[in-house]
């Protein structure tokens, strides 16, 4: 119902643009008809069809573009991005892409090859091990502005944990191959991320111990 709505508003505010372009059309156009009917423009001449095409396909081009810079904005952000200035920022947004999950989506599985380095941008993630009798047991709880999928940054390129989201997520997924090559290209950097990947191992560890020793102690 909002996608018809906003449909036909542009297709009225575009039919407004075309009159105020052509004057002498207004004449010849039984507007007052038209405005009225449900399914406004229908019957349009070729040009004025061609003209509300054009139009449309600027205005949701600009709205692309304008998604796109508001996206690129709230990911500079992120905790992960501290670490660098806007150039090395924007180089990284250029090997990533935002994905979209849904609550109970397994994101990786245990074992996986994996291609991409996750940061999380919105909801929360939950990593685990598979146990043999015990099945899965979750570990640690990922935050906007952490990440995983770690493995993807070093051989074999394995998880060692599987990911689901527990509510809506979107993580922006790092191109693990082409990162590997902004690093060994640019040691400066490569030290950077591998510090931060450092402190989440740090930080996993601890978590994943603390975990562990909950489940024997409650066998």
């Amino acid at each position: 119902m909002v996608v018809v709505s906003i449909e036909q508003n542009m297709n009225i505010f575009i039919d407004l643009l075309y009159i105020r372009s052509i004057p002498s059309y207004f004449n010849s156009l039984k507007w007052e008809r038209e405005k009225s009917s449900p399914s406004l423009g229908e019957s349009l001449p070729a040009g004025r069809q061609g003209f509300r095409s054009g139009v449309k396909s600027c205005i949701t081009f600009a709205f692309k573009i304008y998604i796109m810079i508001k996206n690129i904005d709230e990911l500079k952000k992120l905790k992960f991005f501290k670490e660098f200035d806007d150039a090395t920022t924007e180089k990284i947004l250029e090997i990533s892409e935002l994905k979209e999950f849904k609550v109970k989506d397994v994101i990786i599985e245990e074992h996986q090859e994996l291609s991409e380095l996750y940061i999380l941008v919105e909801g929360l993630v939950i990593l685990g091990i598979n146990v043999p009798a015990k099945g899965r047991i979750n570990v640690d709880t990922i935050h906007p502005g952490q990440i995983f999928s770690w493995s993807a940054i070093f051989p074999p390129y394995i998880s060692t944990a599987y990911a689901i989201a527990t509510q809506p997520v979107k993580v922006l997924a790092i191109k693990a191959s082409e990162l590997i090559e902004l690093m060994n290209n640019n040691h400066t950097f490569g030290f950077k991320i591998m510090k931060i990947i450092g402190k989440t191992l740090s930080q996993r560890l601890a978590d994943t111990r603390f975990q562990l020793v909950n489940i024997i102690t409650m066998t």
